[in-house]
């Protein structure tokens, strides 16, 4: 849900996105500082190897919320996953304390 409030805008006459700090307020992505989220380049500018060297590479707009939303479901899979080996570890014990349900 915090990726969703992720706010980017296109620069002008450039085709490359940045951080939108016109919301005003002080919490960002993830409850991050705006100073902190303006450093965060991953989404913004991606790293591409080029024959032998690294290249910072511009988004635009598009670009980058479709990386935010490919994040997210990542995220979100790992998530599930995890919680789902939680509930089987859980109900597969053997012996007299073994769970038969678990309450969410």
């Amino acid at each position: 849900m915090h990726m969703g409030n992720m706010k980017f805008k296109q620069r002008p006459r450039e085709e490359q996105a940045e951080t939108d700090g016109t919301d005003g307020e002080n919490e960002g992505i993830l409850g991050i500082s705006n100073e902190i989220c303006a450093r965060i380049v991953a989404l913004l500018k991606p790293r591409v190897k080029v024959g032998a060297e690294w290249v910072n590479k511009g988004q635009n707009m598009e670009q980058v919320n479709w990386s935010v939303g490919a994040m997210a479901k990542g995220l979100y899979s790992r998530v599930f996953n995890w919680l789902v080996k939680k509930c089987n570890v859980t109900l597969d014990q053997k012996g007299l304390d073994r769970d038969y349900f678990i309450g969410v």
